[in-house]
């Protein structure tokens, strides 16, 4: 009997190792995201120590959509002290892409969102590109099909399987589900907020708000 107890206990225990599924591997490609180990060198105070001084009238701080429209158009009127910084090693913030052997291809999720009638600098810099049709000043700009995203889709890949959303809800608890709504819920509430000027809360550039 002891035996047989032995010879069954062998076998359940190799019958439940062959039924554990390793972890699948990830599909083919890189996870780009933003520079945090970076970023967390700034903040600890851990960066080397600053090699060479310059000076410059204007400094733009962040060369994604903004800061590089903003030295655009200070170019664009003469003007050239000026200092970009940016802490990635490339420009670009969400308008950054690859390049491959074939083509040059855009990141997952990285397109620059239609500017706002606050973001003139954006809008007059995607007139000259040739992406802005007509008067950069409409409140609705027509702009150049072949360079619009058409309902871009933002997707999660967690434990080993796809989710929709940027936020992995899947397995979530009720509760952190209706978390999640809230805060979704506070922001577009914030998105519509406007103050006693009719400006709002929160615009690009902020002196705008």
């Amino acid at each position: 009997m002891n035996g047989r107890r032995a010879f069954l206990g062998a076998g359940a225990a190799l019958l439940a190792a062959g039924c554990v599924k390793s972890a699948p591997p990830l599909p083919g490609g890189e996870m780009l995201a933003t520079a945090h180990a970076l970023g967390h060198r700034w903040r600890d105070g851990s960066m080397p120590r600053a090699t060479e001084k310059r000076k410059a009238k204007v400094v733009i701080v962040g060369a994604g959509i903004g800061g590089l429209a903003a030295a655009w158009r200070l170019r664009k009127a003469g003007y050239a002290d000026f200092e970009m910084l940016e802490l990635e090693a490339r420009p670009g913030g969400n308008a950054r892409w690859g390049e491959n052997a074939v083509s040059a291809f855009p990141w997952g999720a990285h397109y620059i969102p239609l500017p706002t009638a606050e973001s003139r600098s954006t809008r007059l810099l995607l007139s000259e590109l040739g992406v802005l049709l007509g008067d950069p000043e409409a409140a609705a700009p027509r702009y150049e099909e072949r360079a619009l995203v058409q309902a871009p889709q933002e997707r999660t890949y967690r434990n080993g399987s796809w989710g929709d959303g940027i936020a992995p809800l899947e397995g979530r608890s009720d509760a952190e589900v209706a978390d999640w709504r809230r805060f979704q819920d506070r922001i577009a509430a914030f998105q519509a907020l406007r103050g006693k000027d009719g400006r709002r809360a929160f615009a690009i550039p902020l002196e705008y708000s």
